[in-house]
C-alpha cells in the first residue's frame, strides 16, 4: 500500500483530503469561504440564517481582539469564467496566488 505524500498510511487520509479540497484550478489554494446571499435566503431556515450571523459576529469580535480590520471587502471571480486565467496571472504577478501568499 502506498502512503500519502506526508507518510500517512491511510489513502487518502483526512489531511490529504483537506489539502486536495483546498486546491483551486490554476494552482492556487482556497483561502476564503464565499456564500451567495441569495442562496442563504433561499436554502437556509431562519434559525440557520441567525446561526450564520452569530458565527460572523464571533469572527468579527475575534478580529477586533486581534486588532484586525473588520470591514474588508473582496472581489469574487468564479474560476470557470473565461477571463479567470488572466485574473490568475495578475494575482500571481502581485504575490496573491498560490502557496507563497502571506497571511494578513
Amino acid at each position: 500500500m502506498k502512503n500519502c505524500y506526508h507518510g500517512c498510511p491511510y489513502i487518502p487520509c483526512e489531511g490529504c483530503k483537506t489539502q486536495e479540497a483546498l486546491k483551486l484550478k490554476g494552482g492556487g489554494l482556497k483561502k476564503f469561504v464565499v456564500l451567495k446571499i441569495e442562496n442563504i435566503s433561499q436554502y437556509l431556515s431562519t434559525t440557520e440564517q441567525l446561526q450564520l450571523g452569530l458565527m460572523g459576529q464571533k469572527i468579527e469580535q475575534g478580529r477586533i481582539l486581534d486588532f484586525k480590520s473588520t470591514n474588508n471587502e473582496y472581489l469574487v471571480i468564479n474560476t470557470d469564467e473565461p477571463y479567470a486565467p488572466e485574473i490568475i496571472e495578475i494575482l500571481k504577478k502581485n504575490g496573491h496566488w498560490g502557496e507563497q501568499e502571506v497571511e494578513e
